[in-house]
């Protein structure tokens, strides 16, 4: 983490992006942060967005659109739970109309940014630095640096009825690619034509993204339980294991099934899955 003398500030390094399709009410993100400020009153919350990278996909800073629903990088969250009560500020690059013709419009500080995130002071990032040392003028004397992750965990571990709903969203369109995976495993065939037809499903689900790396394994990568290379042929009579999950607005589902190439299991593969369906009922 990096070191400043500034005060009791926490600090929480933005390293892991995220892009949502769906956003929850804004009332929810709010609620959110009133939440956060109450674990850190006294204290000054910096998170930053994860930056933008030129021909990458932009995957916002998990935490941060948790907290704020935004998905367009290089922002800035101040939570001032020094004050009373607890002020809120977003910080967002000016509007750069050049750069707009090649990545699209973002939203820029103002009116338009508070109306569509919900924050009450949507400002320049040009104004972080004098709005920070004013928030740090109410604190305590003491300066000290504190990580903010395990507030955030506590408050992540309890999911709303919203979350719930996006959470059966990703295992829905999940399981729509186990069945493309059904449909497409045959002898001779590659890897990766499955996962080509899982991540098809996705994708056509409204899916952003796997949550993680697709595992196709067959024959003895079947037992690699992180193989996702997909580069090999099904051969018959062995078996192939699918291991995936969807990402859709943020939530990722995680569901694995093994599949006969060949269309059946032989007596031996289905008595070892039988004990590991036991197992898991049990």
């Amino acid at each position: 983490m990096a070191k400043r003398a500034l005060g009791p500030i926490l600090l929480f390094l933005a390293l892991t992006p995220l892009l949502a399709i769906e956003r929850e009410p804004l009332a929810e993100y709010k609620a959110r942060r009133e939440r956060l400020a109450q674990r850190i009153k006294g204290n000054v919350l910096v998170l930053r967005a994860a930056p933008g990278q030129e021909l990458v996909e932009y995957q916002q800073e998990r935490n941060f659109y948790y907290l704020t629903g935004f998905a367009e990088p290089n922002a800035i969250l101040l939570l001032d739970a020094a004050s009373q009560p607890p002020q809120e500020f977003l910080f967002l690059p000016e509007r750069k109309p050049s750069e707009e013709k090649w990545t699209g419009p973002r939203l820029g500080p103002g009116a338009e940014a508070e109306k569509i995130t919900g924050f009450a002071a949507v400002l320049p990032v040009s104004a972080f630095d004098a709005t920070l040392n004013k928030a740090l003028g109410r604190v305590q004397s003491v300066k000290e640096l504190k990580e903010v992750a395990a507030d955030l965990a506590a408050l992540r571990q309890i999911k709303s009825s919203t979350e719930i709903a996006l959470l059966e969203k990703a295992i829905q369109i999940t399981l729509k690619g186990h069945q493309a995976a059904a449909r497409t495993i045959a002898t001779g065939l590659m890897e990766y034509e499955a996962e080509a037809a899982i991540e098809y499903e996705f994708r056509r689900n409204g899916a952003e993204r796997p949550g993680f790396p697709s595992i196709v394994g067959s024959g003895p990568f079947s037992t690699i339980l992180h193989y996702d290379k997909s580069e090999r042929r099904m051969m018959a009579g062995e078996t192939v294991v699918v291991d995936i999950g969807a990402e859709y607005s943020g939530y990722t589902a995680d569901v694995t099934r093994t599949y006969p190439v060949s269309g059946a299991f032989s007596a031996r593969q289905r008595e070892i899955y039988q004990i590991v369906l036991d197992a898991q009922k049990a």
